[in-house]
């Protein structure tokens, strides 16, 4: 009989501990699934505060991109203004920043041999100043030109300049041919300028930082050569 009741007590016993266990892991299993629901809020509050010192300094670029000057003269424009204020030949012309402006510099040699800077301003078309220069080697030498040409433009233009380099087929649009009477038309400064500057929308990048401007009109130089083709 009273091994009856110690069974009876131990079960009991056990029956507890079994329960109390039960108990604490469903207590253990809901903390889980609270912290699991509550764990992205906190990160997502935690990287808001840490990011809530950053996000006005991307709206300061994005206020100060918004406020950059426009571009709205183009080259074409810009060389009509500077010949009619200082009639003569434009040999080459760049924009450049000049007190928060954007201005077209347009280099003029007058009929009489004088060398003159034009400033055309960016925006208005309107002419900001004039400036005469010493007059310096402005030609630029073909020879020279080979080799510069070689390095940086015959693998798209080739060796003949006809577009005919490796890569001047494959791509859009195909590279320039200075034999066609597009190229062969355009002025020495419109041609300087896209070595320069480079042109939107086709391969012809930038090489202002790879070239001098002595060896911008060296290159020049050699693709008038290459424009004349080889019986000339």
């Amino acid at each position: 009989m009273y091994g009856n009741e110690r069974d009876a007590t131990r079960n009991t016993v056990s029956g507890k501990q079994e329960k109390h266990m039960n108990t604490l892991r469903i207590t253990a299993v809901l903390l889980g699934l609270l912290s699991a629901v509550t764990a992205p809020r906190v990160l997502d509050a935690q990287e808001s505060a840490a990011g809530a010192g950053k996000a006005p300094k991307a709206t300061v670029q994005k206020v100060a991109q918004k406020g950059e000057p426009q571009l709205k003269v183009t080259i074409e424009e810009a060389i009509q203004a500077a010949v009619a204020h200082k009639p003569g030949r434009v040999h080459e012309l760049e924009v450049v920043h000049k007190q928060g402006k954007l201005v077209w510099e347009v280099e003029v040699i007058t009929p009489e041999g004088g060398h003159f800077l034009v400033g055309v301003d960016g925006t208005t078309g309107a002419v900001t100043h004039t400036q005469e220069r010493s007059l310096q080697k402005l030609a630029g030498d073909p020879t020279n030109g080979k080799v510069v040409f070689e390095k940086h433009c015959m693998s798209c233009h080739g060796s003949d300049g006809k577009g005919t380099g490796p890569m001047g087929p494959l791509l859009i649009p195909p590279a320039t041919a200075f034999s066609a009477e597009s190229s062969r038309s355009k002025s020495d400064a419109e041609l300087l300028h896209t070595i320069q500057e480079g042109w939107p929308g086709t391969a012809m990048r930038s090489y202002k930082r790879w070239l001098t401007k002595q060896e911008m009109r060296d290159a020049l130089a050699y693709v008038r050569v290459l424009s004349r083709g080889p019986e000339q």
